[in-house]
């Protein structure tokens, strides 16, 4: 499920960090539990930020969030009731060339993947 800006504004100011590296590719995630999606039983909702800074061309930026929500829709965590913001901090230029897209999806589900469960580990604690 996608996010209201307002969500986003609230996960910017009290959501939870965390960071996950795979191959060079850096991504962060702020967290935050949400009581409206557990009164509700509804699922996690997503919104994702792949800055112009790090992958330049729009064909790249729109792959990487096509890998990341894909990663997320196959994971455990959108069954979770929490509030999820995955921002690409990083992005190495030796996997930018077309010949090597296979490699940085992998290294991106990778580090999503990981970033995942460290949120529900996480929010298991709480």
């Amino acid at each position: 499920m996608r996010l209201a800006s307002s969500e986003v504004k609230r996960l910017l100011g009290r959501g939870q960090r965390a960071n996950e590296s795979s191959g060079g590719i850096t991504l962060s995630v702020r967290a935050l539990s949400s009581e409206r999606r557990r009164e509700h039983h509804s699922q996690a909702g997503l919104a994702l930020a792949v800055p112009k800074q790090h992958l330049k061309r729009s064909v790249d930026r729109n792959r990487a969030k096509r890998v990341l929500r894909e990663a997320f829709r196959q994971h455990e965590i959108r069954a979770q009731p929490v509030d999820v913001l995955l921002t690409l901090s990083a992005f190495p230029k030796t996997l930018m060339p077309a010949g090597r897209s296979r490699a940085a999806s992998a290294h991106l589900r990778a580090a999503a993947e990981a970033l995942f469960r460290k949120v529900i580990a996480r929010q298991g604690r709480q």
